[in-house]
This record gives C-alpha cells, structure tokens and sequence, in this order.
C-alpha cells in the first residue's frame, strides 16, 4: 500500500508539473515566434555576444567584454551578474541564433518561476493550491511588464530563485532529517540569486530574514540558525567570483550617476492606485509622476487588447 501511495503521490506531483508546464509555455508562446520583439533592455544580444567571446578567450569568469565602451572594452560582467547569460550559452553551444537564446532564455525564466513557486506553496496549500498560485505568479502582471516590456532579463531570473530560496529556508528550519540536503540547496538557490540581480538580493533579504524569523519563532527551533548561517557563507563563497570584486571595487567606476537625475530613485515610488486599482497598460518607460509614467506597476491586472504577451 505504501508503495501504491508512493506512486500516486509521485504521478501527481508529475501532473501538477505537467499542468505548470503547458501554462507557461501559453505564457511565454510569442517567445517562441521568428524575429526580434521591442524591450527597453535590448543589449541582451550584446551581452550575450560578449560573454561568448570571454568563453571563446578562455577569460572565465568573465570580467572585461572586448567591444563595449567605445571600443576600448569594457568591466561589465565585473559589476553586472552573468548568471542569466551563463544560461543562455548553453542556447547557443546548442547553435541557436543570438536573438533566440535570448527568447529562450526569458522563456525558461518563466517555465522555471512557475515550478519554483509551486514547490513552495503545495506545502502550505496542497497541490491544488500549488498550481494554482504557480499560475497566478507566472500570469502576474508585474511578471509580464519584466518580460515583455522592460525585458529585464536578471530580474525575470530573481523571481525564480525567491520562491526556491523561501522553500529550502522554511525545510531547512522544519525537516531534521534532512538537514544536509536542504542546507546544500539553500546555499546554492541563495548564490544563484547572488549572481542574478543585485537590487534583488538588498530587497529580498529582509523579507528572508523575516520569513525565517516567523518559522523558527513559531516552531521554537532557534538552533537551526547556525545551518542557516552556514547556508548563507556557503551561498556568498559559491558567487564570491562575482559579489566580492563588484562590491570592493566600486571606487574603480563612476556608480554616482545611478542615483541622480532620472536614475534617483526617489521619483520612481509607485502609488497605491497604481498597485492596486489602475489597470494601465503601455509600453513606455516609468518617468517622474504617475500620470507621465508609461509602462504598468500593477498587481492585479490590466486592461490590453489580446494577452500580454502580445
């Protein structure tokens, strides 16, 4: 009987995948459609040209890209995470044109959210609920605007690692038995995010740090927090090729400019109406003021002619 139940429960976590599997793939179709489409980040090709001719250089990891900056080269994967365009080189080992990695690329981030968010949420609601909140994160329209409209590659990437990080957290402080598994899977999830976005990680971490707080207070396993810990030196060590160099040598470039004119993020705050009661779409850019802004912020929906992925 065990056995039999054994097997159930594996078929139907298979289904529930399966079920993830087509909805992504319905959400990420244009992807899949011949020719470039419009994003306000178009330099993922550059990036990608660039992180190939590191591989082709043997410069690995890749830290200075021969053709930005005029010309002259250019520290960009020294400040700028690689890991969605480390991705996106098994695309083209595999022979695929530039711009279709690319696609391929956004497409797999879409495929791998809804998985992630699955596994986090069939433990709390069952896998009805899994499915359906896997559904609801990969069809969110903030999720959309990343892909579609800014074309955010490293943050589309951020949202697969998040819920991954939040699951390995919660088993790590919940399941003993399995104490080595989830503590290795936490530190490498949590690295992956490290190497994916860095405003991600200063956004997130307080929510994490909150997130475990919450569970070790309810279940009293305040002893955990040393696997925690060393999940954590262990997920800095694995992306220590890249967060170690982009954080002390800040002084070598100009990061001022980040922070002033239209880059100061204090004119870029969302307002509630825009959260949760606007239903704009556009795909302009985010400009000073909510009426001037062209591109959608919301949470819950938005009014477009045919889907958004169109």
């Amino acid at each position: 009987m065990k056995k039999i139940a054994g097997f159930i429960s594996k078929a139907a976590n298979v289904f529930g995948l399966f079920i993830i599997l087509v909805i992504s793939l319905i959400a990420a179709r244009s992807l899949f459609a011949p020719g470039y489409f419009i994003m306000h980040d178009d330099l993922q090709m550059m990036r990608q040209l660039e992180m190939e001719k590191c591989f082709l250089d043997g410069q690995i990891p890749c830290r200075w890209v021969p053709d930005m900056g005029y010309g002259f080269g250019f520290p960009l994967f020294n400040y700028y995470p690689p890991l969605p365009y480390l991705i996106g080189e098994v695309f083209r080992i595999f022979g695929f044109t530039f711009v279709f990695s690319a696609k391929l690329t956004f497409a797999l981030s879409i495929i791998a959210s809804g998985i992630a968010m699955y596994l986090l949420a069939k433990d709390f609601f069952g896998r009805i609920g899994g499915i359906l909140s896997a559904i609801f994160y990969i069809w969110a329209p903030y999720h959309a605007v990343d892909v579609f409209v800014r074309g955010a590659m490293n943050e589309s990437w951020a949202l697969v690692w998040f819920p991954l990080i939040l699951w390995s957290s919660y088993k790590l402080i919940k399941e003993f038995k399995f104490e080595k598994r989830w503590l290795i899977l936490l530190s490498i999830v949590y690295s992956l995010l490290l190497m994916s976005h860095n405003i991600m990680v200063l956004i997130f971490t307080p929510l994490l740090a909150l997130w475990v707080f919450v569970h070790l207070w309810l279940s009293n396993t305040w002893r955990r927090l040393l696997p925690l810990f060393i999940a954590g030196v262990l997920a800095l060590g694995m992306s220590a090729f890249f967060t170690l160099p982009s954080y002390f040598e800040q002084k070598y470039v100009n990061i001022s400019s980040l922070v002033q004119d239209y880059f100061d993020y204090s004119g870029h705050f969302v307002t509630v109406n825009q959260l949760f009661f606007s239903r704009f779409w556009g795909d302009g850019a985010s400009a000073f003021g909510e009426e001037n802004d062209g591109m959608s912020f919301s949470l819950v929906g938005h009014e477009h002619e045919g889907d958004w992925s169109d």
